[in-house]
Parts: C-alpha cells; sequence; structure tokens
C-alpha cells in the first residue's frame, strides 16, 4: 500500500485493489478536511495581504478560497472590502451583494447595507 501526505493529511493509494465502503469514507472525509484546510489557508493568506497592502495578491487568495467554497460569505465581505480599497466600485458592490445574498442576517449585514448604499450614490 502506497500513503501520501498532503499537509496533515496521510491519503492511502492502492490502484490494484478495490476498497471497501469503509475505506472509501475515510479516504473522502480526509480529502473533504484537505479542501476545508486549503480553504482557510487561501483566506488567510488573502487576510495577510490586504492587511501588508498588497491588493492584488490579498484579491488572488481570496478569489482562490472562493473557487474552493463559494458559498463562503465571511470571503465574500473580506474580497468586497479588498476591492473597495482598490477603489474597484463594480466589484466592491458585486461581492458585498453575494455577502448579502449568503448571509443576510450576519452581524455585519447592516454596515454593509449602508457601505452599498454609498458606493451606489457615487456611481450615480
Amino acid at each position: 500500500m502506497k500513503a501520501f501526505r498532503i499537509g496533515t493529511h496521510q491519503i492511502l493509494c492502492q490502484p490494484d485493489r478495490t476498497f471497501t465502503r469503509q475505506e472509501t469514507l475515510v479516504v473522502a472525509f480526509q480529502l473533504h478536511q484537505l479542501g476545508r484546510d486549503l480553504t482557510a489557508a487561501a483566506y488567510n493568506v488573502g487576510e495577510i495581504f490586504f492587511s501588508n497592502q498588497k491588493i492584488d495578491d490579498a484579491i488572488a487568495y481570496l478569489e482562490l478560497a472562493l473557487k474552493i467554497k463559494n458559498d463562503w460569505a465571511k470571503a465574500y465581505h473580506r474580497l468586497g472590502l479588498v476591492y473597495l480599497n482598490k477603489g474597484d466600485l463594480p466589484k466592491a458592490l458585486e461581492n458585498l451583494k453575494k455577502f448579502l445574498e449568503i448571509d443576510p442576517q450576519n452581524p455585519e449585514a447592516a454596515s454593509v447595507r449602508v457601505a452599498i448604499a454609498a458606493i451606489e450614490q457615487i456611481k450615480k
């Protein structure tokens, strides 16, 4: 049996053998956990770049996080703020609206609605 490691996850690989249902579920869980870890890592790297005013790098990593998990409201919120910081109002609006669409009851939703209204006034 061969095994390979991705981060802290060990994935078993035996191309000449059929896995049992239990083994398949274990591998599926490991891959799912790996995806969650990669999503969080991409988001966190984006946050670090944003805090260091590396706006384009922050955008790249936050968009990567959203490619992995496209329904993550927190990432849309942060990406909207990054685009707002960059001065890209259409992209800021798009991401902030997506944040509200996904999580309208979020504690940040009220301030996001105010920001959206302000951006839309500027665009007029």
